[in-house]
């Protein structure tokens, strides 16, 4: 009998481990790489009742874009433990980044009601409310996380992204000032920072803030990109040209770019250059440009 419980205490302490070990390789690992979900899956056949396996398994389908496998993931560690805020807020992500912005929102007061301290949360339930174009539901959720954190940069510059489009630029831009005091490396803050001083034809401080951010992000094909427009707008249309450019090479499926470069060529007089951008970018989902070259003769049919 003492050696039947001795090989059970073994076996259970073996099987445990194992998860452990299977557990702790994945979360060492790429998230989204194939050997991180296989070690998952090896966690869950060996401890198919523990919730936590199933989310960071739901995490890594999530960054690897499978968010209808993250989804099923979460459901399951829902029902292993109706109490995990993490999983509810989980799901929540994979379904807005579907587009399932209602459901997100009923995940995440849920995730709410479970950790009402959860900064992340508010700015999350912020977000979707914000695709809806429910700008005071997200106002109140941004304006919640700031209470609960004063120091978020991110909550910050979420909140600012709500001014934005209810017209309230000089309060977006306080919160941009505020992330950057908080984060002076922010790249998303000096861009939208940028965009708020292009918003008043200030265009030498949104030229600095969009070289700021090129500075700490060298890879960031939008700061490119809208530092070109800057240039365009200030009567630079040769500096303009070249961060088209240079947005193209690092995001070579940025049809706005394509737009831009092709409206730099055809008002240089060079019509076939301009019509080979204003094709890609409609290839690209932008053919407004072309509609309008063909309209006007610059681009044959």
């Amino acid at each position: 009998m003492q050696l039947f419980i001795k090989t059970c205490i073994f076996t259970l302490g073996f099987l445990l481990s194992s998860t452990v070990i299977f557990a702790e390789r994945a979360n060492e690992q790429n998230k989204s790489s194939p050997q991180t979900l296989e070690n998952y899956n090896q966690a869950i056949h060996l401890a198919p009742k523990k919730a936590d396996v199933f989310i960071n398994r739901g995490v890594a389908y999530k960054k690897s874009g499978r968010y209808q496998s993250a989804i099923k993931d979460y459901d399951q560690a829902i029902r292993l433990d109706p109490d995990s805020a993490r999983a509810y807020h989980n799901r929540g992500v994979a379904k807005k980044k579907l587009g399932q912005y209602q459901g997100a929102i009923k995940d995440y007061g849920q995730a709410i009601r479970l950790d009402p301290n959860n900064v992340r949360t508010f700015i999350s339930r912020g977000v979707a409310y914000k695709n809806l174009k429910q700008y005071d539901l997200a106002l109140k959720d941004y304006d919640l996380a700031i209470l609960l954190a004063p120091k978020s940069a991110e909550a910050h510059i979420a909140r600012g992204l709500v001014y934005k489009p209810i017209g309230r630029p000089q309060d977006a831009m306080l919160d941009y000032d505020q992330a950057l005091d908080l984060d002076p490396r922010n790249v998303r803050a000096y861009i939208d920072r940028a965009d708020i001083h292009r918003h008043f034809f200030q265009y030498p401080r949104a030229i600095e803030d969009y070289n700021q951010a090129i500075r700490f992000d060298p890879d960031n094909a939008q700061a490119y990109y809208k530092r070109g427009v800057t240039h365009e707008n200030f009567g630079h249309p040769r500096l303009a040209m070249i961060d088209y450019e240079q947005a193209i090479n690092l995001d070579p499926n940025y049809a706005a770019a394509y737009s831009s470069r092709g409206n730099g060529h055809l008002n240089s007089g060079n019509f076939e250059l301009a019509c080979n951008d204003f094709r890609k970018a409609c290839e690209l989902g932008d053919c407004a440009y072309l509609k309008w070259a063909k309209k006007n003769g610059n681009c044959r049919q």
